[in-house]
């Protein structure tokens, strides 16, 4: 069986590092998930910019969205969401 290697080192673009220096806070996991690199890049570029932080990716981990990321953002999930 084969090793796995998981990298901790940071593989941000640049566009996203200065986002995160700006802001204190990078991209949401969804915006990761369902945008493209060259579409995170221009959005965060955009917020610096006008300097104005993305709102959706900085009050995320405030926002339920009912989903399993919640977790991830310390948002507990009702137990109701696991029964159907």
């Amino acid at each position: 069986m084969g090793d796995v290697t998981i990298s901790l080192k940071s593989n941000h673009s640049a566009a996203i590092e200065k986002y995160r220096q700006t802001f204190d806070h990078g991209p949401s996991m969804e915006a990761y998930k369902f945008m493209s690199a060259e579409d995170l890049d221009k959005k965060a570029l955009n917020a610096v910019s006008l300097g104005k932080p993305v709102e959706d990716w900085k009050n995320r981990h405030k926002t339920p969205t009912g989903t399993i990321l919640d977790q991830a953002y310390g948002i507990p999930i009702p137990r109701s969401s696991f029964e159907k």
